[in-house]
């Protein structure tokens, strides 16, 4: 299929892999996290993973909507009218489609401030590896610059008839609970005044309560990065998309339901201790 086919080249995504293989420096570790719950599936259904050098590791981020909100704000959703985060990664593969609307032009801040480059990628296998390599070339030069893999889509400005409507409607909130995160501010929107009657939130006067996970349930070490799925003792085991324990194997995009659903790391097989 034409803009499919040609970014799912198994021959070219070997090649490219061999690529940053004899780009990578020796002796030198690269960790890259991607943020999107897209490039998790990507990477897990095509292999993408088993392409890459040893050295070369990708760590799953907090990108799932469904994922990093705490279970305090899922419990709100259910409603009763009557009642810094720390990563040490080299480097960021972004979004796809957010970008966008958004453009290139958000990431530059934090590419500046935190002096980690960042890849803007599509959603295809080849799409990834090429943002992998991208990345390896910009850490051996020293480099911490945005730049742009999905140009295909994405521009630097982005949509800007889309964002003037984003903005119409939304407001940053002055701060908002994430899953493993805690509390950031301004990294949430809410609905503008004009749109109060819409909001449910000041339309049932809701609070949020805080609400406990699953104890054994390790979501938010996954989210920040600190753990690959399987690393959690429950992954494989009680926990599936069958039985979920956790968000990240509840939603569709979620790290662990993307391991599972393409037969990554299933020779762990779900027993009872």
């Amino acid at each position: 299929m034409k803009h499919i086919d040609e970014y799912r080249d198994g021959n070219l995504a070997r090649a490219m892999a061999a690529t940053i293989a004899r780009e990578t420096v020796p002796g030198r570790h690269y960790q890259f996290m991607e943020f999107c719950g897209g490039h998790t599936h990507a990477i897990s259904r095509y292999g993408i993973e088993d392409l890459l050098p040893a050295n070369v590791q990708m760590v799953h981020g907090p990108g799932c909507p469904v994922c990093v909100l705490p279970v305090g704000r899922i419990d709100d959703a259910i409603l009763d009218p009557s009642g810094g985060r720390a990563i040490m990664v080299d480097g960021f593969v972004g979004p796809a489609h957010v970008s966008a609307v958004t453009g290139t032009h958000p990431y530059e801040s934090i590419a500046a401030e935190f002096a980690k480059p960042v890849v803007v990628a599509g959603f295809e296998p080849l799409d990834v590896v090429h943002a992998v390599l991208m990345l390896v070339r910009q850490i051996n030069e020293g480099r911490h610059d945005v730049e742009n893999q999905y140009f295909r889509l994405v521009t630097q400005q982005g949509n800007r008839i889309a964002q003037r409507a984003m903005e119409d409607v939304f407001e940053p909130r002055p701060s908002f609970e994430w899953r493993g995160l805690g509390e950031l501010p301004r990294s949430a929107l809410r609905l503008r005044d004009i749109f109060s009657d819409l909001d449910a939130e000041r339309r049932f006067g809701i609070e949020t309560v805080a609400a406990a996970d699953n104890p054994g349930c390790e979501c938010g070490e996954v989210l920040r990065g600190l753990k690959k799925p399987a690393e959690c003792k429950l992954f494989g085991t009680l926990c599936s998309p069958e039985t979920p324990m956790g968000s990240c194997m509840v939603s569709p995009e979620g790290a662990c339901s993307a391991h599972w659903t393409y037969g990554r790391f299933r020779d762990r097989r779900r027993t009872v201790p």
